[in-house]
């Protein structure tokens, strides 16, 4: 089906759910603490398996990310940055942003994340064939320099030499785009969307007190 998406309220059609590997419980070094995340993870399957299931009884199309052939507690080494683990695609919400007809796959500061996206490359090849488009912001090299704080007065975290936002800072409601510049963004990232998205869409900030996701927020 072609990406149709102006806000959160509509009918629902067709969904991406995110979903969970116990096997990344593995990367935990004690015995206790992977057993602790294996029960999570166990619990986390099934809440998301029968929320698959209710959205199907309501003749809701639910697609899926591929685990079967990633290996979460893989070492992660870059020019830039090395770390232990990729983070499971629980969260497809936090990495994608849709409006209209594009779904746009942000880049996040996290560094267990930077190939989070992978898992969903099947899904994307679907929606570029249905004519969808599918489109990426420019991938930032996460070095240590890009964790400073800003020196812009309301953003957080990350300084501006590249962009960098979670697409789950930012809501929609038509061409209302309201979004939170605290955490989990930078000016440039912002600056990146709004030109993106064109001028016939109006941006509104959040008031300060709130921050990171709107998606919770909001919701």
């Amino acid at each position: 089906m072609k990406i149709n998406s102006h806000n959160t309220f509509d009918p629902l059609c067709e969904v991406v759910l995110g979903r969970v590997s116990v096997s990344a419980a593995d990367i935990a070094q004690d015995h206790n603490t992977k057993s602790m995340l294996e029960d999570i993870l166990h619990a986390t399957e099934e809440d998301l398996d029968d929320i698959e299931k209710i959205l199907s009884g309501f003749d809701v199309k639910v697609l899926r990310p591929e685990i079967d052939e990633f290996d979460f507690c893989k070492s992660v080494v870059t020019p830039y940055f090395q770390t232990i683990g990729t983070k499971i695609p629980l969260s497809p919400r936090d990495i994608f942003f849709c409006y209209e007809d594009t779904v746009i796959s942000t880049p996040l500061a996290e560094r267990n994340r930077y190939f989070e996206s992978l898992c969903y490359n099947r899904i994307l090849q679907y929606y570029m064939e249905e004519n969808s488009h599918v489109i990426s912001m420019p991938l930032p090299g996460l070095e240590d320099n890009i964790y400073q704080d800003s020196d812009i007065p309301n953003f957080g975290y990350y300084n501006n030499s590249f962009p960098i936002v979670s697409a789950a800072n930012f809501i929609k409601f038509g061409y209302d785009i309201f979004y939170s510049a605290h955490e989990t963004i930078n000016c440039s990232g912002l600056r990146w969307i709004q030109k993106q998205l064109g001028k016939k869409y109006r941006f509104h900030a959040m008031p300060d007190q709130i921050k990171g996701h709107l998606d919770a927020y909001i919701s």
